[in-house]
């Protein structure tokens, strides 16, 4: 037999388990808020006024980001990187999807992105039914 053999087991080093973290993509934020408009990143849950629906992951991640600019215009760039990564999306995928998401809202009475030519979509404070000059009436869906 040699002598080189060893007769305790090694130690091993003090190490703190690691702290667990959100997935990515799930980090906790608060709920926004859009007139009538709620999300929740949280959760994944969507509703207008007290009718709670479902939106498909995309066209949440979408919403998401509007409602986060607060009424301000979010660029094209910005949009595809917050549903698809960077360098992922194309322009036309996000045409698509937000088509998707209009059709969605508008089903529940929140019709409330405009397209802002050349630059990207933002969320409108107020819609106006019929010809504002004509008529000036505006819906009770507010972005207040």
């Amino acid at each position: 037999m040699s002598e080189d053999v060893m007769t305790q087991a090694p130690v091993a080093p003090l190490v703190s388990p690691p702290t667990p973290r959100p997935l990515p993509g799930r980090e906790e934020t608060a709920v926004l808020r859009w007139g009538r408009l709620k999300l929740d990143p949280g959760s994944y849950e969507v509703t207008v006024g007290s009718a709670e629906f479902d939106l498909p992951l995309k066209e949440f991640q979408l919403l998401a980001a509007l409602m986060q600019a607060g009424g301000q215009a979010v660029p094209y760039g910005r949009l595809l990187d917050a549903a698809w990564g960077s360098g992922q999306g194309t322009t036309e995928r996000l045409r698509v999807h937000i088509c998707r998401l209009r059709r969605l809202l508008r089903a529940h009475q929140a019709d409330c992105i405009d397209n802002v030519h050349s630059i990207g979509y933002r969320l409108r404070h107020r819609r106006v039914t019929g010809t504002r000059a004509r008529t000036g009436r505006t819906e009770a869906f507010t972005g207040d």
